[in-house]
């Protein structure tokens, strides 16, 4: 049966609800809007002062975490086609949580590079995320609410790296020589019995792994046995600018694998022993074998 509401009081409700839902969408949307228009202007300002705070800013210093994540849940649902079923269904919500702790007021003669030093940020194919470290908040005027995290990686100490993998009739050596973010390597094999080949990766460690754990790793050598030399990919120097107000993990991970034009998992910044290294033989049909050492 349909049945048709004709009484005019109440369809004037049901307008005056929507025209007031309307207006509030439309003044959200104009916010939205301009909220942008002022973040696109502080980037470039920021840019054009060579990343240089602007006198007269008001600033606060952060240790700041946030993550991105995608929660999966399961409710049941019912169907009725000639009798009673119940159907489990899976939903997924991607969910960013943030903690920000205000350590004191800052200066806008603070050094973004130092500020940046041992901030680390890990960003998945899944676009779920991580990032701890210290920020800058904008608390007042113009560019109130404003975020700034720098993440400005430099390895001064130089490391070598002697191990071997073995198991199931597989013996190699790795010897891994880290100059600042550059990598020297060595990979000599001693007994094959199924090994394609050889890789060397960066693994999430104990502070990144939490709800992360299982996550793809991000490769620095893959390939035959012999000889290789890279430039460490965690090093790789970012400035992010963000409206705390809309703070969104999967907007930031979305950007950043645009801008550097990758898919897998990123890696910037570098904390001693956040990182384990990871030396695989790559076995098909067969168990990869894998040693984890801190990084």
């Amino acid at each position: 049966m349909i049945r048709i509401i004709s009484n005019p009081l109440v369809t004037y409700i049901i307008m005056l609800i929507w025209g007031v839902g309307l207006v509030l969408l439309i003044r959200w949307i104009l916010l939205t809007v301009e909220r942008n228009r002022v973040l696109r202007e502080f980037s470039d300002r920021l840019k054009i002062s060579g990343f240089a705070l602007f006198p007269g800013e008001s600033l606060e210093l952060h240790r700041a975490t946030i993550k991105g994540e995608i929660k999966t849940s399961t409710v049941t649902v019912s169907i009725s086609i000639g009798g009673r079923a119940h159907r489990p269904a899976t939903t997924t919500r991607y969910i960013t949580t943030k903690s920000f702790e205000k350590i004191s007021e800052a200066s806008a003669g603070y050094d973004l590079k130092e500020l940046g030093l041992s901030n680390i940020l890990a960003i998945f194919p899944t676009n779920e995320g991580f990032f701890d470290g210290k920020i800058l908040k904008i608390s007042g005027g113009k560019y109130r609410d404003i975020i700034i995290i720098p993440i400005i990686p430099r390895i001064t100490s130089n490391k070598v790296v002697n191990e071997k993998v073995e198991g199931d009739g597989e013996l190699c050596f790795y010897r891994l020589e880290f100059i600042g973010c550059r990598v020297i390597g060595r990979i000599a094999p001693l007994t094959i019995k199924r090994a394609r080949s050889y890789r060397v990766e960066i693994g999430a460690g104990e502070e990144i792994r939490g709800s992360f754990i299982g996550k793809a790793p991000l490769k620095i050598y893959s390939g035959g046995s012999g000889s290789f030399e890279t430039e460490l990919p965690i090093c790789k120097p970012l400035i992010i600018v963000v409206d705390a107000r809309t703070l969104n993990m999967e907007d930031i991970a979305k950007e950043i694998k645009n801008i550097l034009g990758e898919e897998n998992t990123i890696f910037i910044g570098y904390r001693e022993n956040t990182y384990t290294l990871r030396l695989v033989i790559d076995r098909p049909l067969a168990k990869d074998l894998v040693k984890e050492i801190p990084f």
